[in-house]
């Protein structure tokens, strides 16, 4: 896997490895079987521009939904939940050049977003509601 770096590690529910690397263009994400270390999974996500580097990632519960977000200030949800992943939707939420997202929250009717320009954005579902199916 040339070109690619290491960003997070984590085993799942299931006990699966799971890795998500960085590229140029796009974050992997790799689901193993540990017993036989053979890639089960893999999952390619867009990046929202060439500059974008990957900043935080906040891992999916129940193979459902990955926020990540980037140093360009970018935010993306994506649906990992179906064979087509689709991508829910990216915004720029902070600065290009000092924007970087340094932290996501997710609560059950809320997610929440710092960077490193000082914003921090909430963003609210209906009463009763998941934020996201996560």
């Amino acid at each position: 896997m040339h070109g690619f770096s290491l960003f997070d590690i984590w085993f799942d529910e299931k006990g699966f490895l799971q890795i998500a690397l960085d590229s140029d263009k796009s974050v992997e994400l790799m689901k193993i079987e540990m017993s036989t270390m053979n890639t089960q999974e893999n999952i390619t996500l867009q990046k929202p521009t060439r500059n974008s580097k990957i900043t935080k990632i906040v891992r999916p519960k129940k193979r459902s939904t990955v926020i990540c977000g980037f140093s360009d200030g970018y935010l993306q949800l994506v649906d990992v939940s179906k064979l087509k992943h689709t991508n829910l939707w990216t915004k720029a939420m902070s600065d290009a050049k000092s924007g970087r997202i340094s932290d996501i929250v997710v609560m059950v009717e809320k997610l929440i977003t710092s960077s490193m320009d000082g914003t921090l954005f909430i963003f609210k579902s209906k009463p009763g509601e998941p934020i996201i199916n996560h």
